[in-house]
């Protein structure tokens, strides 16, 4: 886990659950949407995923959402990235 970061073991149980979902059902990609999510908290979402699933994550405008968090991103599977203003 970033340092830094406090998340309830609870919301990372329910994620790794729905990859499972994804994977199980024979799911292409796993888009995960909140546009009032952090970019630190999904970058947290992203060590999660870990490339398992190929997807799409949104957003809000931050300042913290530059070239090396876009390539975090992309590393963990995430191909599209939706910015909420």
């Amino acid at each position: 886990m970033a340092a830094g970061i406090r998340v309830r073991v609870s919301e990372d149980r329910h994620l790794r659950g729905a990859l499972d979902l994804g994977r199980a059902s024979g799911a292409r990609a796993l888009s995960l949407k909140d546009s009032l999510v952090v970019p630190k908290r999904l970058g947290h979402v992203a060590e999660v995923v870990a490339g398992d699933l190929p997807g799409s994550a949104s957003t809000k405008l931050n300042g913290t959402l530059d070239e090396t968090f876009a390539r975090r991103l992309a590393a963990a599977g995430c191909a599209t990235i939706e910015v909420g203003l």
